[in-house]
């Protein structure tokens, strides 16, 4: 029992940490795919580099001759990321009443479904990029983003860059697919080892079980050190369990030997009946009207013969 329980013990700690491992790496896998669309989405949001140039300045003396994009700072900054898409409404709104209507928000939906990065189930995401003015616009939007729970990811500086991102996105989904179907591959062959020795495993513990529940129908002796067990034996097979007993302390290397003794007893014993795979489905119709005393005839050798020919005339 200590063995099966330590080899299962490690079988499952080793399951655990691959099966962590592979959930990690789902989720990476999940945010690499989510941040390659994001980067070929915004694309058509941004056309050229002028949209990252500052805000050109006039030369006024007066500080009401300045418009409002010139006092907000002079750079617009983005923030873009992907969400649910029965969230898009209201995360837009809330952007326009928070934001006083200094960001712009450009949104467009996925055309495939991505698996969600906690929970994994499938749906629709929409890709979306907001341009704003100024350092507390961004802190505003950032807490809205983390309320609607985006999934925010590092927006490029130019096509350069975003072409180089998308480069390396692509290598890396590549390697982590490589490396999920190694661990899958890993993780069928434990489960194919463990599947191996899981009926030599149920058969040692039924075993087990078997014996034990035996152990627990006898009763100790006097001094609480032997256990005594009353049973009936045929006198045919009493050889047979003297000579089971002294192999079983034999090979069980016991201090005491086991040993029979023959109990006179005045109670009727009960019922044997010695069948085989032909002659055990008979008795067992006439088990169900009921078993014969002890030494009265069996009449499951006639039922082989009777029960065919009834049968066949019904």
């Amino acid at each position: 029992v200590l063995e099966i329980m330590e080899q299962l013990q490690r079988l499952e700690m080793e399951l655990g940490e691959v099966a962590k491992n592979k959930e990690k790496l789902q989720r990476n896998l999940r945010e690499l795919t989510e941040y390659t669309h994001m980067l070929k989405i915004t694309r058509t949001f941004i056309h050229s580099r002028s949209r990252y140039e500052e805000f050109p300045t006039v030369e006024t003396g007066s500080v009401t001759g300045c418009t409002g994009m010139q006092r907000l700072g002079a750079k617009l900054g983005f923030i873009s990321g992907l969400i649910q898409r029965v969230k898009v409404e209201a995360f837009e709104r809330m952007l326009w009443r928070v934001c006083k209507g200094y960001t712009i928000l450009s949104y467009t939906e996925v055309d495939e479904s991505l698996a969600d990065l906690d929970t994994g189930e499938v749906g629709k995401s929409v890709v979306f990029l907001i341009s704003f003015w100024g350092d507390q616009i961004r802190q505003k939007v950032q807490k809205i983003c983390d309320c609607y729970h985006c999934h925010l990811y590092p927006h490029p500086e130019n096509d350069d860059e975003r072409a180089d991102v998308l480069d390396s996105l692509r290598i890396r989904i590549q390697d982590l697919n490589n490396v999920l179907h190694r661990t899958e591959d890993y993780l069928r062959q434990v489960l194919q080892k463990a599947a191996e020795s899981a009926y030599s495993w149920v058969v040692q513990v039924k075993k087990m079980k078997a014996i034990y529940h035996i152990l627990n129908l006898c009763s100790f002796d006097v001094t609480n050190k032997c256990l005594i067990a009353e049973v009936w034996c045929p006198v045919s097979d009493l050889t047979n369990l003297r000579g089971a007993l002294e192999e079983g302390s034999r090979k069980g290397d016991a201090t005491v030997p086991s040993f029979v003794n023959r109990i006179p007893s005045s109670d009727t014993p009960p019922t044997l009946l010695r069948t085989n795979k032909f002659t055990s489905g008979f008795q067992s119709i006439v088990e169900a009207y009921g078993v014969g005393d002890y030494r009265e005839v069996s009449p499951a050798p006639y039922t082989i013969i009777t029960f065919p020919f009834l049968f066949a005339v019904m």
